[in-house]
């Protein structure tokens, strides 16, 4: 037996023939009763996911490696800018004002994570942020 698609029809008479499932009630009472009730196990897994992804945020959202995290920071730290003083949110996904001094990300950190050309950054406290500069919102915040 089949799940998920509709009832067959008959050829002959164009009408449609229901099954009954091992409760004793066709396919549709099933089908119905499923759609009305809880979430099913894929629409739940597909809300999981969407959460996760968020978690990094949907403005470029990075998803560094450990290994890149650490490649990434030691670079940063190997140049010197001057610290930023934000009156906003350091979050992912946060607009920051356009009269902030954005700095280039550095070369290297381009080859580590080719996704972020043309993108700059700032230094707020100890905590470098990563910022799309068509959008002015922060992709990532990584500890200095």
């Amino acid at each position: 037996e089949t799940t998920g698609q509709a009832p067959k029809s008959d050829e002959k008479t164009g009408q449609t023939m229901e099954k009954s499932g091992p409760s004793g009630k066709s396919d549709t009472d099933v089908r119905s009763k499923s759609q009305s009730g809880a979430p099913s196990t894929s629409s739940q897994s597909t809300e999981q996911n969407r959460t996760t992804t968020t978690g990094q945020g949907a403005a470029g959202s990075a998803r560094l490696t450990t290994e890149q995290r650490t490649k990434i920071t030691t670079v940063f730290k190997q140049h010197k800018v001057d610290p930023t003083h934000l009156n906003v949110s350091v979050s992912v996904g946060t607009r920051i004002p356009a009269s902030v001094h954005l700095y280039p990300l550095p070369a290297e950190v381009i080859t580590i994570y080719p996704e972020w050309r043309s993108y700059e950054y700032i230094l707020v406290g100890n905590e470098i942020v990563v910022i799309n500069p068509r959008t002015h919102e922060i992709v990532v915040v990584l500890e200095a």
